[in-house]
């Protein structure tokens, strides 16, 4: 390998090694063929070792609500295809939520000969966006309640107003009959 290639390769692997994401290699069998550090602790792993040793599996951390969605993403990428998909840890990983991208790995003659995934945790993203959905259902219940109480208090003062109109031309009628009254009295007086 020349010098050149070396330098690239280095600077590569210091990429993978100092970044936060979970990086990994996996052949087309599922089989685990690198994991940087960031990996391993997400995983609870030792190391690339440790996890070959136990045979472990990417979907052994994965809900199991989301591990079918994983294996088809898997799939995909065996076929080419870069995909992204967010997917729930169970307890053995110490993230909560991941965005996982996997992409396929080609030799020179284009045939797929292992998936790259890169995994980030966005469980403090999603909890955020979980408290916001929440907080949105507790205004709209309140504009809902407070939007009841002054319909209610609308009706209320239409009916008031009814009574009040109703009461107004009832003594503008009575003041009309008692001048009337007057007049007839004046009237019988004279």
């Amino acid at each position: 390998m020349s010098n050149g290639n070396r330098k690239i390769e280095e600077e590569y692997r210091v990429l993978a090694e100092s970044s936060p994401d979970c990086i990994k290699l996996i052949d087309v069998e599922g089989d685990l063929l690198y994991i940087n550090p960031a990996g391993l602790k997400e995983h609870g792993l030792k190391s690339l070792e440790d996890a070959k040793k136990k045979n472990w599996r990417i979907a052994n951390d994965i809900s199991k609500e989301d591990v079918s969605k994983f294996e088809k993403a898997f799939e995909k990428a065996k076929k080419g295809e870069i995909n992204t998909i967010e997917i729930r840890h169970n307890d053995k990983s110490n993230r909560d939520v991941c965005l996982e991208t996997m992409a396929p790995v080609k030799d020179e003659n284009g045939k797929v000969i292992a998936v790259f995934g890169v995994s980030r945790d966005i469980s403090s993203i999603k909890k955020s966006e979980n408290e916001l959905i929440k907080s949105k259902k507790e205004l709209e219940n309140i504009v809902e309640e407070r939007t009841s109480e002054l319909k209610e208090k609308i009706s209320e003062l239409e009916r008031i107003n009814e009574v009040m109109t109703g009461r107004e031309l009832r003594m503008i009628e009575l003041k009309d009959e008692i001048l009337r009254l007057k007049r007839e009295l004046e009237k019988k007086k004279k």
